[in-house]
């Protein structure tokens, strides 16, 4: 899968898709079974209209355009 480098942190962003954040990681802290990373936005994008694709309450649903 092709990508480029995110501009801050030089993280990959795969190329086609709408929309990307570039953080840099501020705090891990573990919650149950799950680590919750809280991050601070340095840069982000859309790149191209869509709708977006979202899990929320185990179901998969598209959002209005962004």
């Amino acid at each position: 899968m092709s990508y480029q480098q995110a501009p801050h942190t030089l993280s990959p962003i795969l190329d086609g898709v709408l929309a990307w954040i570039d953080c840099r990681i501020e705090r891990e802290v573990e919650v149950g079974d799950h680590t919750l990373v809280v991050g601070a936005a340095l840069e982000l994008a859309v790149t191209k209209p869509g709708r977006p694709l979202v899990f929320f309450k185990s179901r998969y649903s598209a959002l209005d355009s962004i």
